[in-house]
């Protein structure tokens, strides 16, 4: 059942994103006054042309911190139910290394494999690295649980590592420094050709999980017992898992680079925010708190007067949200 408190307090997160949405639009280093502000984005013509450039990059910059960030939370309390563990997350895991040296691969590739790569190859291989770690972690799934799946991501992400760095070692100084970039995360790399069919995938995408996920995660967080007794396929629903959350985290990845903790963090104080245990409150909460987040997140970045990337604003964040969430976990365990 879904309690008034709980919509009482998506409303509230609902609220604050919009809050910092505005503010977003409104601060940076260009001042734009309110009135020219709010004139620009209603279509309307102000003296200084530039201020409508200025205001376009800003309003796309901040819809792809929000669709983005929330796409993150969205797979990160997927990943939660699914593996039935707390610190399972697109990063934990090692599927956001994996799009890593798909898109390392698209930009430090040379000889005759750099005639092929452009945007389209980086895209295309990030979702081979992206799917191929999935699949191998819901086989492994079937055998190993808990912190050992965990740990295993985690060779997963040195592996990538591993291999990214010998393709540093064979790339030039222009594509070493391209990769570097990308690497730092970033919600500002907004391509205006690309980005209305991102968006558009992205939301169809969401919304198809919304529909679809809350049924089945409600049954497997207690087994797959539970899930074949309330008639969902084993295999057509780790098909449905693979299919949504790897073309999610690949194409954030791609976007916006590896951005951490967002997808780990934020179910998790989503969890602790909302006693429903129903998944389509705490799909929609952790999709809203995601973008939250990331507006959050890019408006102190944007604000702060110093070249930050944005993986050091979100570890910030991030990490004593997981330091508080293994303590708690280690408190459950030893009865205290």
């Amino acid at each position: 059942m879904i309690s008034r408190k709980d919509i009482v307090v998506v409303g509230g997160i609902v609220l604050l994103l919009i809050v910092f949405f505005g503010l977003n639009l409104f601060s940076g280093d260009a001042n734009i006054p309110l009135q020219e502000a709010w004139s620009l984005l209603w279509g309307g013509v102000v003296e200084n042309t530039s201020w409508s450039y200025i205001m376009e990059e800003r309003l796309l910059r901040t819809i792809n911190a929000a669709l983005s960030g929330g796409a993150l939370a969205f797979s990160g309390l997927v990943l939660q139910s699914f593996f039935r563990n707390p610190l399972a997350g697109p990063g934990v895991l090692g599927v956001s290394s994996g799009a890593s040296v798909g898109v390392a691969a698209g930009i430090l590739a040379t000889g005759f494999v750099a005639e092929w790569t452009g945007l389209f190859s980086q895209y295309a291989l990030g979702a081979i690295g992206a799917f191929s770690v999935l699949v191998v972690l819901i086989i492994l799934n079937k055998w190993i649980k808990g912190v050992t799946l965990l740990v295993i991501g985690l060779m997963i992400s040195f592996f990538a590592s591993s291999f990214v760095n010998l393709l540093l070692n064979l790339a030039n100084d222009a594509q070493t420094r391209r990769y570097v970039e990308w690497g730092f995360g970033s919600f500002s790399s907004v391509s205006h050709e690309t980005f209305g069919w991102y968006a558009l995938v992205l939301i169809a995408v969401i919304l198809f999980g919304i529909f679809y996920f809350p049924k089945l995660l409600n049954a497997w967080v207690y087994g797959e017992q539970q899930v074949i007794a309330s008639g969902f396929s084993l295999s057509r629903g780790r098909l449905m898992i693979v299919l949504t959350l790897g073309i999610l985290i690949t194409l954030v990845t791609l976007q916006c680079g590896p951005v951490s903790f967002i997808g780990i963090a934020v179910p998790q104080l989503i969890r602790l925010l909302f006693k429903s245990v129903h998944h389509l409150v705490l799909l929609i909460a952790s999709f809203v708190g995601g973008a939250l987040i990331a507006v959050l997140a890019d408006f102190i970045l944007r604000n702060a007067g110093l070249p930050l990337p944005l993986n050091a604003i979100t570890a910030l964040f991030g990490a004593p949200v997981i330091i508080f969430v293994i303590i708690r976990s280690s408190k459950k365990q030893i009865g205290i």
